[in-house]
């Protein structure tokens, strides 16, 4: 009967330390199943931001290109298609990159480069300003001392007159 009573004793006293541990590998796992979903979650957010900050990358570096060729065609006709293929990219691609870091569109750039560049040109060289024009890309000059009167306050010759070298 004694050994009945130990062995019953001890039953319930394994059974007691099995539920003891069973409840404390339930609560570990649990504290691994929550560092382990941190975990992926950290790793989740750092592969996103590893991977915006990748496309922000490509995006400048398919900028650069577009702006080196816009550039180097400055007096050119040149569409959408033409910058968008010195990236290599499409014509949708283009206009997002372009929105994306520049916040505006590849025209209105160009525009603005011609511009620019008829501006320095005016104040640092004697060219007519019909040469002027054509070299900066603007094949109609009524066209181009329309849009230089908008940006910088005068036509081109007057701006030139007030503000740098005479003309020939």
């Amino acid at each position: 009967r004694t050994f009945l009573l130990f062995s019953i004793q001890g039953k319930n006293e394994l059974a007691e330390n099995m539920k003891i541990k069973k409840e404390e590998f339930s609560k570990k796992y649990q504290e691994y199943k929550v560092t382990k979903a941190e975990e992926n979650k950290a790793k989740s957010e750092a592969k996103a931001i590893r991977n915006a900050e990748l496309a922000k990358i490509r995006e400048e570096e398919r900028i650069k290109k577009m702006l080196l060729f816009m550039e180097e065609h400055i007096a050119d006709e040149i569409t959408n298609s033409e910058i968008a293929s010195a990236a290599f990219i499409s014509n949708t691609e283009c206009m997002r990159c372009f929105k994306n870091v520049l916040h505006t569109t590849p025209g209105k750039y160009l525009r603005q480069l011609r511009l620019s560049k008829a501006k320095q040109l005016l104040l640092s060289t004697p060219m007519k300003v019909e040469k002027i024009g054509e070299l900066c890309g603007f094949r109609e000059m009524s066209y181009f001392a329309k849009v230089f009167r908008a940006e910088y306050g005068s036509a081109p010759l007057t701006y030139r007159k007030e503000h740098g070298t005479p003309s020939q």
